[in-house]
């Protein structure tokens, strides 16, 4: 296969686990998307930035006998896959990245761990 010939890029595990998500669903379930970031020891709402570029912060609720959730977090309303992805590409717009020492390389910009959660 010559370059231009695959027509669309092969699905990851997100897309894939996704879309079984949704084809599972009974129709008209509620599905909500949040983006979250930790930087700098605290946890950074990827979905709410404001018009200077800074996130949100987010307080952390719970404990560990009810679990813990990020209950100010920015949810935004997703139905199908492309509803996700089109969400996660917004958030990863807002994505800070770390500078890392490799031993054999200069300095890399690496992403910092980020989660997607549907609820």
């Amino acid at each position: 296969m010559g370059s231009g010939a695959q027509r669309s890029a092969p699905n990851g595990i997100i897309q894939l686990a996704v879309a079984a998500l949704f084809e599972r669903l009974p129709e008209g379930t509620e599905v909500n998307a949040t983006f979250t970031q930790i930087y700098c020891e605290e946890v950074h709402d990827l979905l709410n930035c404001s018009k200077d570029g800074d996130l949100a912060t987010l307080p952390i609720k719970g404990s560990t006998a009810t679990g813990y959730s990020l209950p100010t977090a920015e949810r935004v309303l997703v139905s199908s896959l492309e509803d996700v992805m089109a969400a996660i590409a917004r958030g990863a717009a807002n994505r800070a990245t770390g500078a890392t020492k490799m031993p054999t390389q200069g300095a890399l910009e690496t992403p910092l761990p980020a989660t997607v959660s549907l609820t």
